[in-house]
């Protein structure tokens, strides 16, 4: 049964789509920061990695030790959260996750003008990243085929590091 599973997965709802590419997204960006900060922080590249993606994502680090990490080195943190839009690598990847972010945000909350979206989006500005529309995206207004874009950036991102 696994095997006709795999070979013939389920499809997803375009929301279920989006979840998964915002988690393939932050699995890979994830990976990116650690191997970038792996010859400068060593055994802490994975904690600082945490903490930059989560920072700029606008939620608190994953796990205790993280956020003990976070508290001890918030000034590194913010200062490495400052530098990602700077990076080719990490620019458009987290451009890419800030306007699936929203989109998610808007699916959930029914409103393209909601406050979680809000305070994402100056999250963003902040970082100095450019939340792309869905024209930016893949050409059109529709949400389905920005969805789908997303998606497949998402998919190559993943390729392209884990390489």
């Amino acid at each position: 049964m696994g095997f006709f599973k795999n070979l013939f997965p389920p499809k997803l709802s375009p929301e279920q789509l989006l979840v998964e590419s915002i988690e393939s997204l932050q699995i890979s960006l994830s990976f990116a920061l650690m191997t970038q900060y792996e010859s400068r922080f060593a055994a802490d590249s994975p904690l600082l990695a945490n903490c930059v993606l989560t920072y700029a994502m606008y939620i608190d680090p994953m796990g205790e030790e993280a956020r003990q990490y976070f508290r001890k080195q918030q000034q590194l943190v913010l200062s490495e959260a400052s530098k990602i839009s700077s990076n080719p690598l990490f620019s458009e990847a987290f451009s890419y996750l800030y306007a699936a972010l929203v989109l998610n945000i808007v699916f959930k909350t029914r409103s393209p003008f909601s406050e979680p979206a809000a305070i994402l989006s100056n999250r963003a500005a902040e970082l100095d990243f450019t939340i792309p529309t869905t024209y930016d995206i893949c050409g059109t207004g529709d949400a389905l085929d920005c969805i789908n874009a997303i998606n497949a950036y998402s998919k190559a991102f993943k390729n392209k590091v884990m390489a």
